[in-house]
């Protein structure tokens, strides 16, 4: 039986580079932008205040509608990795009652796995008895919109800070996606609110299961070889 030794030579090389392409995810561009809304300013639309420059991180500090003082800062990629936007907003309200709500949005996102899990992290650090509640939510544009996306987690902290964790979304994530996290601060007076967020995408088993099929199956060519 006569063998074909440049098929058998580039069998493994293939093998190899299918491995390598679920060892090492690419890096992708990644856009990320704060907005802040409040019924009466803005005529009720969302104001973007602050975007990056595809460094990694952005900050706002200044005052918007009913509060006074707001400081937020988000961190994504480059220097985060796993697609992970992990963002802080602390915000203190004036005298009067009003409704913030805080958008951070991550665009230019990519993923190399054919699974994710979208994990969400929500935390609140303090919260002072003017503030009443801060709704934590999480979603996923497969479009890459901005401000906008398909729901995937939240946590509602009322009165009293506290932690949660959710992941309960596993989607197919292909082409550029964004990601986007909401904090809705409500103050009934004057108080402050200090929330965190993170948010990444975990690749699912079967990408592990598939890389160890892919070294099974060099090795036992390996073997053969031999």
């Amino acid at each position: 039986m006569t063998r074909n030794k440049s098929a058998a030579r580039f069998f493994p090389a293939a093998v190899l580079m299918a491995v390598l392409g679920f060892a090492a995810p690419s890096a992708h561009a990644a856009l990320t932008s704060i907005g802040l809304q409040e019924a009466g300013v803005n005529g009720g639309a969302i104001t973007t205040v602050a975007t990056d420059a595809g460094a990694g991180t952005v900050t706002f500090n200044g005052s918007y509608g009913t509060f006074t003082s707001i400081s937020i800062s988000a961190v994504g990629e480059p220097i985060t990795t796993s697609n992970e936007l992990s963002t802080t907003a602390v915000a203190t309200s004036s005298a009067v009652p009003g409704v913030l709500i805080v958008f951070i949005t991550e665009q230019g996102l990519g993923s190399d796995y054919a699974l994710n899990d979208l994990t969400s992290n929500f935390s609140t650090v303090f919260m002072s008895s003017g503030t009443k509640t801060v709704l934590e939510e999480t979603l996923v544009s497969l479009s890459n919109a901005l401000f906008v996306g398909t729901f995937v987690g939240s946590t509602n902290f009322i009165a009293s800070p506290g932690g949660g964790s959710v992941t309960d979304y596993s989607q197919p994530l292909s082409g550029d996606f964004s990601v986007t996290e909401i904090y809705t601060i409500t103050a009934s007076k004057a108080g402050t609110a200090n929330d965190n967020i993170d948010f990444q995408t975990v690749p699912e088993p079967l990408s592990m299961l598939t890389l160890g099929t892919g070294l099974i199956g060099l090795g036992a060519l390996r073997r053969n070889r031999g």
